[in-house]
């Protein structure tokens, strides 16, 4: 095992200046944490205290609480400070509860899932919102619908 030599030791200083300081931590998952950095490694593995996700669905969001928080270090993308002077979120976003936001994610997931659609015979596989989605036959492209002109009136998900 190596020890950390004098010239290792500025791997790390970048984080200590946000010890016992508020972090929004963006994670590889695109997860969103905050909370008070207490500790951290030489690998960016960091403890948050007061450690909350926040969720963020359309102009619905929810911090939902974690406690004491352990981020191993190979799944940060991102650490900031977070300006507690400044409000955190737009004026028009909605603060709901943990129950709200899980059913507002699941149907957020679900308008993106791909359906299998059947038109004159053929089935035929989409991804996307009820707004635009593509359509895909076989390894094909077929390009953009759009599912409110009449000729998808006819249309059957299967």
């Amino acid at each position: 095992m190596s020890w950390a030599g004098p010239e290792d030791i500025y791997l790390s200083t970048s984080l200590a200046s946000y010890l016992d300081r508020k972090l929004l931590v963006l994670l590889r998952d695109g997860r969103k944490l905050m909370g008070t950095l207490r500790s951290f490694d030489q690998f960016a593995n960091a403890v948050l205290e007061g450690a909350c996700e926040r969720v963020i669905v359309g102009d619905l969001y929810c911090d939902i609480p974690l406690g004491l928080y352990v981020i191993r270090g190979e799944n940060v993308v991102l650490i900031g400070e977070l300006d507690l002077e400044r409000e955190e979120l737009p004026p028009h976003m909605t603060r709901v509860s943990v129950a709200e936001i899980r059913r507002a994610q699941k149907a957020e997931r679900e308008e993106t899932d791909l359906k299998v659609l059947e038109y004159n015979g053929e089935k035929f596989v989409v991804h996307g919102s009820s707004e635009k989605a593509f359509i895909l036959r076989g390894d094909s492209y077929l390009g953009y619908f759009f599912p409110h002109f009449s000729f998808f009136s006819s249309v059957h998900i299967c």
